[in-house]
């Protein structure tokens, strides 16, 4: 039905509407879910959250070596399911082994991480790390084989999932625990229908994985372990760890403002961004092989950074003004953040949809240096503000945060310039 419902519109145009439609409904679910966790749970809560969202992210973005980014390029299903079966081979191996080390010596990590109240928690990073990132591989093989509505209704499920548990959890008591527990199911729900389907529609093709060809499938794509591993290892550290930093140097209720100040300011990118990101990589390696890339790269930026303009305006001066009575008046600090990140969020949702142009083109070291100036520029704000105007260091933070986007866009642009 809901495939049906856009197939008199253009291929990217029609893929990324099937895949919105369910992120709407998604993040207006967990929109509507935050006036009222923000009043179940405190900033402290949610800066609990913070510190295990940053290691999964970080962790997950890895866990499958990148080989689920592989996924939608070979002419050969028989390829793609090989790689398949390495990411997820590979994401367990990552979650057993974080696993172990929750059992074995949760006071270490703890401390070592200083949050010694993330440690009755660790065991919930090792298992959404592996869940989120199986999640993943399985995105892509849907992606490859365009089942967009599969993945709509999939985000669906997890949003509804994920919050209805945080807020029947923190209702029964459950604090700060619900919250991350919550987030746990969020990573979990979904992946058995994005698997089913898959069983239905390739059973024969998913049967013929091996061990061999698994091999031979990551030797072919060893760009993609080698170039984009680093590469999205310090994008996820650049963009993550000054939550970490930021909760350990100034405290859990700014980095739990500052996560309530991100989900506000990400909800349109994830609405728009992600999915067209998705859409435009099932198209750009068509393009490419056709030498319209960058075409099609320039133009995609140019939508993207129209439509998103005077909505991030608006966001920006409303924020500051509306966050106590929407949130509850211990989250005014999330407000004034959020017009701190309206800048930084403007540039990602122009920049990240188009970035698979680096896959795509086999030019993973130069993604790999961009992510190193940004993970060095954010990280380095967190240091140098320290030193310089501690009270400040998210506003430090925000800054750098600009700047390195700036330097991505940049990077985009003359590399499709280059293969135009």
């Amino acid at each position: 039905m809901i495939a049906r419902r856009f197939e008199a519109l253009p291929p990217l145009v029609k893929s990324a509407a099937m895949l919105t439609s369910g992120t709407v409904l998604g993040q207006l679910i967990l929109l509507l879910a935050l006036p009222v966790l923000t009043r179940i749970y405190d900033p402290a809560a949610f800066g609990i959250l913070a510190v295990c969202m940053v290691a999964m992210s970080i962790i997950g973005v890895v866990a499958c070596l990148r080989l689920e980014m592989a996924i939608p390029l070979p002419a050969s299903d028989s390829e793609a399911a090989n790689l398949l079966f390495a990411s997820c081979v590979a994401a367990t191996a990552i979650g057993a082994i974080l696993l172990a080390g929750a059992l074995l010596a949760p006071e270490a990590i703890a401390r070592l991480l200083r949050q010694p109240s993330i440690e009755p928690f660790l065991w919930v990073i090792a298992v959404g790390v592996a869940s989120s990132s199986i999640n993943s591989a399985l995105t892509f093989w849907s992606l490859r084989k365009k089942r967009f509505a599969d993945i709509a209704q999939t985000q669906v499920v997890r949003s509804v999932g994920g919050a209805g548990s945080q807020v029947a959890l923190g209702l029964a008591g459950v604090i700060p625990g619900g919250l991350v527990i919550g987030q746990l199911l969020y990573t979990v729900l979904g992946s058995g229908q994005l698997f089913r389907r898959a069983w239905q529609g390739e059973a024969e093709t998913l049967r013929g994985v091996g061990v061999r060809g698994a091999v031979g499938a990551v030797k072919r794509n060893w760009r993609f372990p080698i170039f984009s591993v680093p590469e999205a290892l310090l994008d996820a550290t650049a963009n993550n760890l000054p939550m970490l930093l930021i909760a350990a140097v100034v405290g859990p209720a700014e980095a739990g403002a500052l996560l309530l100040a991100q989900r506000i300011t990400s909800a349109p990118a994830a609405l728009i961004g992600q999915n067209v990101g998705r859409a435009f990589m099932a198209e750009a390696a068509d393009r490419f092989r056709e030498g319209r890339l960058g075409q099609f790269t320039r133009k995609t930026m140019r939508h993207l950074f129209a439509i998103a303009l005077l909505p991030f305006a608006a966001l920006a001066v409303v924020a500051p003004l509306s966050f106590e009575l929407l949130f509850g008046e211990e989250w005014t600090r999330a407000g004034i953040m959020v017009t701190w990140l309206v800048p930084t969020m403007l540039m990602q949702i122009t920049v990240s949809p188009v970035s698979s142009v680096i896959a795509v083109t086999s030019k993973q070291h130069i993604g790999m240096l961009i992510q190193l100036a940004g993970c060095v520029l954010t990280i380095g704000s967190i240091f140098a503000a320290q030193a310089i105007s501690p009270s400040h260091t998210f506003e430090f933070y925000a800054a750098a945060s600009f700047f390195y986007l700036l330097l991505y866009v940049a990077a985009i642009l003359i590399l499709v310039k280059q293969k135009a």
